[in-house]
């Protein structure tokens, strides 16, 4: 009888970032098995309600982190540029295209093509200045992320000298780099198939199609320059009819920067956004708006019910709060 042979637990393994993202995914996108939660998703009728759905939110963020590229960098040009957003989606297939600037066709000083570092190299990008930044990418590896947890990635991009498409394989196993010809067309197409086994689901489904939509639609608003477009319908949205999508009566402000419904509930609920990105789980911010709420009510029904307490109208209100242009 052979003996056990003993790990030494002290053993010091070193991964590349690909490796670590792969193993690690919680780390970088969120969980990768089915899971139920509470969130806000739109109706067949234009309503949207707060409801429990079973999705994987690793999978929702891959397709989160394309939108957010093309949505910075209309942020980040003043909407001079990126004013077109499309995006594609089936079962299968998450397909985004900007007519933004593109990513740079050029070598940097070390010989490395631009273009190819922003979307295969991890740590790489172009929102590491935290200076009053309100962009939504900041770490580095967002659509990485997407081309690492993919079977198929495809970039395609012009900067309004010269077009490369780039295409990657199976976890960003392999990469092809193709310098195509001379443009004065700027812009950028992502496609991508999701590795949906290391999701543990065949496809996107319904709940997840469904969600991708409901945060364009809440973009919209957050973006009026920019027309957005999801499957060929065109889902910008405006204050009066972001109004009608939540229960009635309501009060409302709205301002450039600032967003707010409050109405009657059976529950506390919450919808909030700053800068166009989601915060389930409210925040000061929230909280600061909510008192005031609170207390402005509080003030008006104090003189018939005497013994009302704040909590009291906090779990019979719902509140929308959505910031725009809020630096960091």
């Amino acid at each position: 009888m052979k003996a056990k042979t003993k790990t030494d637990d002290r053993d010091i393994k070193t991964l590349d970032a690909v490796s670590h993202i792969l193993l690690r995914p919680n780390m970088y996108v969120g969980g990768v098995k089915p899971s139920e939660s509470e969130v806000w998703v739109l109706n067949e009728d234009g309503s949207i309600s707060y409801k429990k759905v079973t999705y994987v939110e690793g999978l929702l963020k891959i397709t989160q982190e394309a939108v957010d590229n093309s949505i910075d960098e209309g942020i980040k040009t003043n909407w001079e540029y990126s004013t077109k957003i499309n995006v594609k989606m089936d079962k299968n297939t998450f397909s985004i295209e900007d007519n933004g600037r593109g990513i740079p066709v050029k070598k940097n000083d070390a010989g490395e093509w631009m273009c190819v570092n922003a979307v295969c190299k991890t740590m790489s990008g172009s929102n590491f200045n935290d200076d009053n930044r309100n962009t939504i990418g900041t770490n580095g590896i967002g659509i990485k992320a997407a081309n690492i947890f993919s079977t198929a990635f495809e970039c395609v991009t012009c900067d309004g000298k010269g077009k490369m498409k780039i295409e990657c394989a199976n976890n960003l196993s392999s990469t092809k780099i193709k310098e195509l010809t001379p443009t004065a067309k700027t812009g950028t197409q992502i496609t991508f198939t999701p590795d949906f086994k290391r999701f543990s689901v065949k496809c996107f489904d319904d709940n997840i199609i469904m969600m991708v939509k409901t945060r364009l639609k809440f973009l919209s608003w957050f973006f009026p320059k920019c027309s957005i477009t999801f499957n060929g319908e065109k889902i910008n949205i405006k204050a009066k009819e972001l109004s009608t999508m939540f229960p009635q009566p309501s009060i409302v402000l709205n301002t450039p920067n600032v967003y707010l419904c409050v109405y009657p509930s059976e529950e506390p609920y919450v919808l909030s956004y700053v800068n166009g990105i989601s915060l389930r789980e409210g925040g000061s911010h929230v909280d600061y708006v909510a008192n005031k709420v609170i207390d402005g009510i509080r003030d008006k029904v104090s003189k018939k019910f005497k013994s009302i307490k704040p909590a009291d109208i906090r779990n019979r209100i719902g509140i929308v709060l959505f910031y725009n242009n809020f630096p960091n």
